[in-house]
């Protein structure tokens, strides 16, 4: 079995991921933290969408694919800087314990539900089905305005801690 193609396109990806974390260290960000993070999300679900609309054979696009996706993953950290900027400093080990403990849940319960789901109905649509539910949910954020507002409410806190 060839391994080249997976190495190359995790290797295109890290390499893209490791100069958007650099650009975004420089740059900083724009101002709306939880917009540009739905819209990059929105990004990667049309990503997914694409891989499962690719033929077989297009090898190359599939890595262009991944390079943007590489480009646009190191924006999804905004959620840690909200909760540090709302949360009390002595509740902040607790919820990072959390998140890491569901996430390092949901990775494998993930993988699982992949190889099933993608097994069944082939990779292609589960790509495909992958890439709407992640559009579902970047839309979401721009749909309902607790989510919206996040960053606002965070930026206005924010404000009357400093005036403190």
């Amino acid at each position: 079995m060839n391994t080249y193609p997976c190495v190359h396109s995790r290797n295109c990806f890290c390499r893209r991921y490791a100069c958007r974390g650099i650009l975004l260290s420089v740059w900083g960000g724009f101002k709306n933290r939880i917009f540009f993070n739905r819209s990059i999300g929105s990004c990667d679900g049309g990503k997914h969408c694409d891989f499962g609309l690719l033929p077989t054979n297009a090898f190359f696009i599939f890595v262009i694919c991944c390079t943007v996706m590489g480009l646009t993953s190191p924006f999804y950290g905004v959620q840690n800087a909200l909760f540090q900027e709302q949360l009390p400093p002595e509740y902040l080990g607790r919820v990072f314990s959390l998140l890491g403990s569901v996430m390092s849940f949901a990775m494998p319960l993930g993988l699982l539900c992949s190889g099933i789901f993608a097994e069944r109905i082939g990779v292609e649509k589960w790509f495909l089905l992958c890439g709407i539910g992640i559009i579902a949910v970047a839309v979401l954020v721009f749909v309902l305005p607790v989510l919206r507002n996040v960053d606002c409410q965070s930026q206005n806190s924010f404000a009357r801690k400093s005036d403190d």
